[in-house]
């Protein structure tokens, strides 16, 4: 297992811990959907299921090489950008 910091989505920033061959990460989270135009009781709450897509991107530098996960929607530029800066 390795650990790699996911790039974008609703995990940016967060590090998983992965199996060094896996080449996609699936992250989702859970958000109250809130009623305002009714009460909210117990039985009345809702969440809605927001999901990220992650796949393995890996760049090379003379130091060695640097993998993370990146949302499958954002370029590869942008992803190496928010990895190694501008």
């Amino acid at each position: 297992m390795i650990w790699v910091r996911l790039i974008g989505g609703i995990a940016n920033g967060r590090v998983v811990k992965v199996d060094p061959d896996q080449v996609e990460h699936i992250a989702q989270e859970r958000v109250p959907v809130a009623m305002a135009h009714r009460p909210t009781t117990l039985g009345s709450i809702s969440s809605e299921v927001k999901r990220s897509r992650y796949t393995r991107r890996e760049v090379r530098t003379p130091e060695g090489s640097v993998v993370f996960f990146a949302d499958a929607d954002l370029s590869d530029f942008a992803a190496i950008n928010s990895v190694l800066g501008p």
